[in-house]
């Protein structure tokens, strides 16, 4: 496998990868935050 091919495919999977926990710590917090109050 050449590694110029799979760096961009990785780059964007890491970005995808980011956006998706993002959205989950966002859940995560909001959950929290609803069992505080």
């Amino acid at each position: 496998m050449d590694e110029n091919v799979l760096y961009p495919m990785s780059l964007a999977q890491l970005g995808m990868l980011l956006s998706l926990i993002t959205q989950i710590n966002q859940k995560w917090s909001f959950d929290q935050y609803g069992w505080v109050e």
